[in-house]
C-alpha cells in the first residue's frame, strides 16, 4: 500500500481511517483558484490555512464533490454564513478523475461531499480542469 500524505500529522489526530478506501470517481467537482496548477488548489485546508484549529484529521484530506450540481449547491449554502469564503476555499469550479492510485475515499455524505486522502507524490493538478468561475 502507498503511503498517505501527511501520515505522520494524520497519526496526531483523531482519525477513522478504516472507513477510506481507494475509489474512481468519474466527474469528481472541486472548489479552486483561477488557475488549475495555484499550489493551493490540491493541498489540504490545514496546509493552507496554518491558523484553523486542528481538531480531525480530515483537515488534511481533500474535500469534493460528486458532482458540479452538489458542489454549486454546497458554495451557496457557505456564501450566505461566509462572506469571505472565495477567498479561503477557492474561485472556479474544477472538474476531474480521481483513480484508485490517488488515495483515500470515505463515501459520499447526503450532500454529495467526499473526503480523499491522497498518496504521497500525487498530483491531481493535471487530472482537473477549471468549468466555471464562482458567482
Amino acid at each position: 500500500m502507498m503511503a498517505l500524505a501527511y501520515l505522520k500529522e494524520i497519526k496526531t489526530l483523531p482519525c477513522n481511517l478504516s472507513e477510506f478506501r481507494p475509489v474512481d470517481i468519474n466527474g469528481a467537482v472541486r472548489f479552486t483558484f483561477e488557475h488549475i496548477n495555484d499550489e493551493r488548489n490540491f493541498r489540504p485546508v490545514y496546509i493552507n490555512d496554518d491558523e484553523r484549529e486542528r481538531n480531525t484529521c480530515l483537515g488534511f484530506a481533500l474535500s469534493f464533490y460528486t458532482n458540479e450540481l452538489n458542489a454549486r449547491s454546497r458554495i451557496d449554502t457557505l456564501k450566505m454564513s461566509k462572506e469571505n469564503i472565495r477567498k479561503k476555499i477557492g474561485t472556479h469550479f474544477a472538474i476531474g478523475n480521481i483513480k484508485i492510485e490517488d488515495g483515500i475515499s470515505d463515501e459520499a455524505d447526503s450532500k454529495g461531499h467526499f473526503n480523499l486522502f491522497t498518496y504521497v507524490g500525487i498530483d491531481l493538478s493535471s487530472k482537473f480542469t477549471i468549468i466555471d468561475n464562482i458567482n
